[in-house]
């Protein structure tokens, strides 16, 4: 029994070795302090044409400063301009520092995660997206995506792209069908002519000039002379120099019965996702008997008969039946399907049924973290909002919820309408106005009708200086860099102020890792307004690993203005390989079993033998 409880606490003893393996030892932290850096913070694509895709922007999230293991949940968004892939989630992000060694490290071993964005404009102008990234801890960051949408001078939009109106009965014309033209150029679109084959018939406007983001609608109906297949066409051209004649398939089938279906086609509004639309539709005797329905059904997804009648309802001659049919899409796209009624013991007459479903979209620029900058104390900074429509259909900006001081809302002016596709845009401005130094912040909420969208927050900040001459940020932190990559720019601000103009000199970096920084971008005069600024860029190039402390120096009329530099460089080993197991290792268990717990187990197995 002794040998037994011996052989058991060794075994303890080893399970706990093997967690510290796993875990990476005790100097390995999971506490929550600064988990994860995102660089960049901030991405704007600049300017592509809508419909063509940017490059892919790859996203690196990496461990802040210090020993620490976290995991990456999730990375979402929500924005029909941008698309983000993250593969292989959860995954790690983690840093060990050498042994012996305390924060911050002069080595360490790393892990990050990378992901990828890309850019394809819907709409023209500037939107935003804000990707939210949650970790194992619940705790969440986020990056502000930006882009710019261009549109050509001429381009021709044309929707459905093909028409089946399906059975329609002999000599009967059928139900319009809409064929909307779009011009999704910035110049007038010209329609020189719509024409539609034998069989079918056009309704043209009288002006067929549309305007830049406007469109026209045609009526496109089908009058079979006889029984069987009409095929044809609807023909329309413009001065689209890229597609000056754009064809539309159409087909309708010319069949002989005595049971009237009115409208046929039907085609019902359009309505966004999650919202319900309905339409009627006839049903007509036109014989001289009564006639027995035996079933009348519906086949599409999204579509569904809200009135059915029962299996043996008597139609007399005559008669008309009213039936209901409702759209309930829960994704953006056409809805298709054959309405189909077997009468009289076997006879059967369809129609078509179309649905479309809207997306519905609120872009907001800028979005997410809005950051105003320094703002001298009396004085106020004005911050413009645009809410755009980025995708097909239009929605109603219902309320904003203003900030608290010393921000301010302007230009409310609620509720308004807002187009879909970009057709229209509304513009808000937030001012602050600080009246004592130091950081301040607020939420701003926009509230729309979009349906299930949350209320979009916007994070507002800035900072207020008091009189003089003051650099801004005081300290900048560029990051853990693995070595011999360069960092994207960041930007530092000397704030004038002061009652007058003053003037500054070469800015320069000192101090013992003044190499791995550098100045690429300089302002391009040697004056600052009052109330201006100038702007220097920093970049950080880390050739040896460890942290990097130096500092940028700017003369100016008042004195030397200083901010604190600093950035770290990361050694190649990776964390899962040197260090610590990934992750995957430790919730899969792929890591190999330590040797003693393996010898504990042996031992205890013996002893049970005996």
């Amino acid at each position: 029994m002794q040998r037994v409880l011996v052989a058991a606490c060794f075994l303890a003893a080893c399970l706990f070795a093997c967690q510290v393996a796993c875990q990476g030892g005790p100097h390995l932290s999971t506490t929550s302090q600064e988990i994860i850096v995102v660089s960049p913070a901030t991405w704007d694509f600049g300017s592509f044409e809508v419909s063509q895709t940017s490059a892919a922007r790859e996203i690196q999230i990496g461990p802040a400063a210090g020993n620490q293991t976290d995991v990456i949940n999730a990375v979402t968004a929500s924005c029909p301009d941008f698309t983000i892939a993250a593969p292989e989630l959860p995954a790690s992000v983690s840093r060990v520092c050498a042994e012996g060694q305390a924060s911050p490290c002069t080595t360490s071993q790393y892990q990050s995660y990378s992901f990828s964005a890309q850019f394809t404009p819907t709409v023209e102008g500037q939107v935003s997206c804000v990707v939210t990234i949650t970790t194992n801890t619940t705790t969440t960051r986020t990056i502000t995506l930006s882009g710019t949408g261009t549109i050509p001078a001429l381009r021709i939009d044309v929707e459905p792209a093909s028409v089946e109106f399906g059975d329609i009965r002999s000599t009967v014309t059928s139900s319009a069908v809409p064929v909307v033209i779009r011009n999704a150029g910035s110049q007038p679109l010209i329609v020189s002519s719509v024409t539609a084959s034998t069989g079918f018939s056009v309704a043209s406007p009288l002006d067929m000039t549309i305007a830049p983001r406007s469109s026209q609608t045609y009526s496109v109906t089908c009058t079979p002379p006889g029984v069987g297949a009409v095929p044809g066409e609807l023909v329309i051209s413009s001065n689209d120099p890229l597609r000056p004649t754009v064809t539309v398939p159409l087909v309708c089938e010319g069949i002989d019965s005595v049971l009237g279906i009115t409208p046929s086609p039907l085609t019902l509004a359009a309505v966004r996702v999650g919202e319900t639309v309905e339409a009627s539709l006839e049903l007509s005797n036109t014989s001289l008997a009564d006639i027995t329905l035996d079933a009348v059904t519906l086949t599409a997804t999204g579509l569904a008969l809200v009135n059915p009648p029962a299996a043996g309802t008597l139609l007399a001659a005559g008669a008309i039946l009213s039936i209901r049919v409702q759209h309930a899409p829960l994704d953006e796209g056409t809805a298709s399907g054959t309405l189909s009624i077997t009468y009289d013991g076997g006879q059967i007459r369809t129609a078509q049924v179309t649905g479309r479903a809207l997306a519905t979209a609120m872009s907001l620029t800028p979005d997410g973290e809005v950051d105003l900058g320094p703002v001298c104390i009396g004085q106020a900074k004005m911050q413009p909002f645009v809410v755009v429509a980025n995708a097909e259909a239009d929605f109603t900006v219902v309320s904003i919820e203003p900030p608290a001081e010393p921000f301010t809302l302007a230009n409310p002016l609620l509720p308004v309408d807002i187009q879909g596709s970009g057709a229209s845009s509304y513009r808000f401005d937030v001012t602050v106005a600080p009246t004592a130094p130091g950081p301040v912040s607020s939420p701003l909420t926009v509230v729309t009708n979009i349906p299930d969208a949350p209320r979009r927050e916007v994070r507002l900040s800035a900072i207020a200086l008091a009189a003089g001459v003051s650099p801004y940020p005081d300290r900048l932190d560029l990051g853990s860099q693995p070595l011999d990559t360069t960092t994207i720019g960041q930007p530092v601000n000397l704030v004038n102020c002061a009652a007058t103009a003053t003037g500054f000199g070469t800015a320069r970096i000192e101090g013992p890792d003044a190499t791995s920084f550098a100045i690429v971008s300089q302002p391009m005069t040697s004056t600052i307004a009052p109330n201006g600024l100038a702007t220097w860029l920093v970049v950080m190039t880390v050739r040896d690993p460890g942290p990097k402390f130096a500092t940028l120096v700017i003369p100016h009329d008042g004195g030397l203005a200083t901010v604190a530099l600093e950035g770290e460089g990361l050694t190649p080993a990776v964390l899962g390989e040197d260090g610590p197991a990934s992750y995957y290792d430790c919730s899969t268990g792929g890591h190999d079993l330590p040797w003693p717990l393996g010898i504990a187990v042996l031992v205890v197995l013996r002893r049970r033998r005996r």
